[in-house]
């Protein structure tokens, strides 16, 4: 179980769920990371699933979303690890 979490901090999009990181060390912007059901239902009781806010689109998110989801979204198309440079 995370700390301090709170039902707010979760999403669904497109039928997947997010969970909204905005305590990082060091970083001062919010990530999301994909969270599955099941992990979910350890944290929280199963009825408590109903409350999770639900977009059907990004065009919904609001503006503090947008650009993490963006960044999601990114990583899993670019594989940014894939394209770093190697040094001889």
């Amino acid at each position: 179980m995370i700390p301090n979490d709170s039902i707010n901090n979760y999403f669904f999009i497109r039928k997947k769920m997010f969970r909204i990181n905005r305590n990082i060390p060091g970083v001062k912007k919010v990530a999301l990371q994909q969270w599955n059901k099941s992990t979910f239902y350890d944290d929280f009781p199963k009825e408590k699933i109903k409350e999770v806010i639900q977009y059907e689109t990004p065009k919904e998110l609001p503006s503090e979303l947008v650009f993490p989801y963006i960044d999601y979204l990114e990583m899993k198309t670019y594989r940014w690890q894939d394209l770093a440079f190697v040094k001889d």
